[in-house]
């Protein structure tokens, strides 16, 4: 896949649709990775964990045209993983309930985030902490609840991948722009970060964010990595 500087490419695939190939999958990963992912409590998480993993190697791999067990992966200070030695392909990785959201670039930095969406998730409980007043207010116009509930995880996701960034958190998610909440565009959401959603389908909300408002963002298949 040849790569523009300034073009951002996103992928999701859904887990569970590979566990008949858990052989392959898991043969990828390293001991360590083994060793993580098996520390993890619930059966569940650690199966979605450890076949996560394998099908970012696979993703990574078939991006920088090598075979999947030449990528090895380290975790950074922020507790990233990364490509091991010089690369300047740059990743950002999340995860919800079966579902990866994948995001690449050749050369900028930028985060992604994915979050399933709970149709009774009551998003007023932290609505003061993670919106503007004037958010607050977009939301509360909307009508039916589902429709707040979806717009209040797409919104999340938007400052969340700018967060990720800037190196924030959950704390500082406060300190984002206001959103409009209608709009297909890029929007600035810190200074300097910009964000855009991705398409993931109903049951879940996605966006991408990277510095500078000139970037592209192209979804792909999985299958097309």
């Amino acid at each position: 896949m040849s790569m523009d500087p300034n073009t951002v490419f996103c992928s999701s695939v859904d887990v569970t649709l590979h566990r008949s190939r858990s052989d392959d999958l898991l043969a990828l990963l390293s001991e360590e990775e083994c060793a993580r992912g098996i520390k993890l409590v619930s059966p569940l998480h650690r199966e979605l964990w450890l076949l996560g993993r394998g099908l970012l190697k696979e993703a990574l791999a078939g991006i920088l045209f090598v075979p999947p067990r030449q990528i090895q992966l380290v975790i950074s200070p922020s507790g990233k993983p990364r490509l091991e030695g010089a690369s300047r392909l740059e990743f950002n990785l999340s995860h919800s309930g079966d579902r990866l959201f994948l995001a690449w670039s050749l050369s900028l930095p930028m985060g992604a985030d994915l979050e399933r969406i709970d149709p009774g998730f009551n998003w007023r409980s932290v609505a003061h902490e993670a919106l503007k007043p004037g958010e607050i207010q977009a939301l509360e116009s909307l009508g039916d609840e589902a429709r707040k509930v979806e717009a209040f995880y797409r919104i999340w996701c938007a400052k969340e991948a700018a967060l990720k960034v800037a190196g924030g958190g959950i704390p500082e998610i406060g300190a984002c722009l206001p959103i409009r909440l209608i709009d297909e565009n890029k929007q600035e959401l810190l200074s300097g970060i910009w964000a855009k959603a991705a398409d993931v389908g109903s049951r879940h909300a996605a966006s991408v964010a990277a510095p500078g408002a000139d970037w592209s963002l192209i979804q792909t298949e999985w299958g097309n990595i």
